[in-house]
């Protein structure tokens, strides 16, 4: 039987060595990884089908796809430019709005291509606007897989995106927890009525009593030693050790069962 493994992400799923390179050097499948840094959700989820089809998905028996959700820092315009984060433009610490839990870290980026980002985050962007983008975009996706008798997926996150905690999520000494933290889709009746229409079946979290809707990051902080969180203090990236135990532990199984 001729089965394929796609994966998708920003370079938590393919920026150096990540449990999705792990899983490559191992896996028998034909294999495709269409992550890169700096991704948005908008280009990930909008962009997928038309990069799936490149791969002719109807060639294979199974197709066992992982998708991983990156941050709510950054947009993607009609021409496939990916802006930079929200940080860049507004400033670490005065972002236009405080409810996003975003990357964390230090962003230097500045986009891809001449467009004015900076007058969109300024005349076109709201909180609303951004939430109700990812929520249509992973239904469009989810429905554009209902079509495919052949293929199987499972999104994951790699941080807690759908949440509003206070707390760090990039602290170096302190498990993240987010249990008593209100969900972002509960900000607005719009989106409330989206994330209803989302098959949640289909995603994998990391939860536990102190985590919902957890990612790679919280995974790795309660399944890791704190020195081997992190690729280093100032770079929030997993370590090599946590994208290879990720790769053991969870995604290798999540695989298997996709391509049943």
């Amino acid at each position: 039987m001729k089965k394929v493994i796609v994966t998708d992400g920003c370079s938590f799923t393919n920026w150096g060595n990540t449990w999705a390179t792990y899983l490559k050097k191992t896996s028998q499948h034909k294999f495709f990884n269409f992550g890169k840094k700096g991704n948005s959700n908008d280009y990930i989820l909008q962009k997928f089908s038309e990069r799936f089809n490149d791969i002719a998905p109807d060639s294979f028996d199974k197709c066992g796809v992982v998708i991983q959700l990156t941050g709510l820092d950054r947009k993607m315009n009609s021409d496939g430019h990916i802006s930079p984060s929200i940080g860049n433009i507004f400033g670490q610490t005065n972002f236009k709005t405080g409810i996003f839990n975003l990357f964390g870290m230090n962003n230097t980026d500045n986009g891809q291509g001449g467009y004015n980002w900076k007058s969109y985050f300024r005349d076109e962007y709201t909180p609303e606007k951004h939430i109700n983008d990812l929520l249509q975009n992973v239904i469009d996706l989810q429905s554009y897989f209902k079509t495919m008798n052949n293929v199987n997926y499972k999104f994951i996150l790699g941080w807690d995106i759908f949440t509003m905690s206070d707390n760090d999520q990039w602290s170096t000494t302190n498990k993240y927890s987010n249990v008593d933290s209100k969900l972002l889709k509960d900000e607005f009746e719009s989106s409330k009525k989206l994330w209803e229409n989302i098959d949640f079946s289909k995603f994998w979290f990391f939860e536990n009593e102190n985590v919902k809707y957890g990612g790679i990051t919280q995974w790795t902080h309660y399944n890791c030693e704190s020195s081997d969180w992190y690729k280093s203090e100032n770079d929030k990236h997993p370590s090599d050790v946590a994208h290879k135990k990720f790769k053991t532990e969870v995604i290798e199984l999540m695989v298997e069962e996709l391509l049943k």
